[in-house]
């Protein structure tokens, strides 16, 4: 595991990269959807639940929610896994807070939601499987079923998200330097100005260095000798 580790090192912005873009789309893949569609339709519909157009609506946009979920059901998994695979590489244990804390929310919060999520949007929850085999009372059943699950879990999503990016982004920032040797080297960062101080060694790493100051040499001439400055040349 460790020859592992060390292959994988100098791939950890990489896959950070991957991380942070399967984040956004967990996180707001279905906000549009649920927002303006979803939940408008279920107001509609109980605000006048005898009409037959709204009821046909409101069935509708729940299916199709059920589809678009796709997305953030895909990237959950890829979420976690890349996210493990960074705590992995960076070294961290469970003396890191704020590490702490983000692992007990994805694992408290995330994981239960998105477990019933799963069920009731493409397993046995599904609505659309009941609505073709002719079981419209399994089908209400569940359409209610998932609203009230909405309604529970969209308090959550809105805060604890938020909290988890925060916590990454905020805590996280100059804990770790990535040399030319592409290994990950801790940092024992105290004031900002030392996290400052971390960054632009970060930054200049891999700079090679200065602008070479011009040179100057001896050019034989017939009959004299003359110094001449070469140009600088720009590494």
């Amino acid at each position: 595991m460790e020859e592992l580790r060390t292959l994988l090192q100098p791939w950890y912005l990489q896959i950070k990269f991957i991380h942070l873009l399967f984040v956004m789309i967990w996180s707001f893949s279905t906000a549009v959807a649920y927002s303006w569609y979803v939940k408008s339709a279920w107001i509609a519909w109980q605000n006048n639940k005898d009409d037959p157009h709204r009821l046909e609506r409101r069935n509708w946009t729940m299916e199709q929610f059920d589809k678009g979920a796709a997305l953030e059901h895909i990237a959950f998994p890829v979420v976690l896994l890349t996210g493990g695979m960074m705590v992995w590489l960076a070294g961290w244990g469970m003396d890191s807070p704020w590490l702490v804390i983000k692992l007990a929310l994805v694992a408290l919060v995330f994981v239960p939601i998105e477990i019933f999520d799963y069920w009731i949007s493409h397993m046995g929850g599904s609505k659309k499987q009941w609505r073709l085999i002719g079981n419209m009372k399994r089908y209400e059943r569940l359409m209610q079923w998932h609203w009230r699950f909405f309604r529970i879990s969209t308090p959550l999503v809105v805060t604890v998200i938020p909290a988890i990016i925060y916590l990454a982004v905020m805590l996280f920032d100059f804990r770790y330097l990535q040399p030319a040797d592409g290994t990950l080297t801790p940092l024992s960062l105290g004031s900002p100005d030392e996290a400052l101080s971390g960054f632009s060694l970060a930054c200049c790493v891999n700079h090679v260095g200065p602008p070479k100051r011009a040179k100057k040499s001896q050019e034989k001439i017939p009959g004299r000798t003359r110094e001449s400055e070469f140009e600088t040349v720009m590494t």
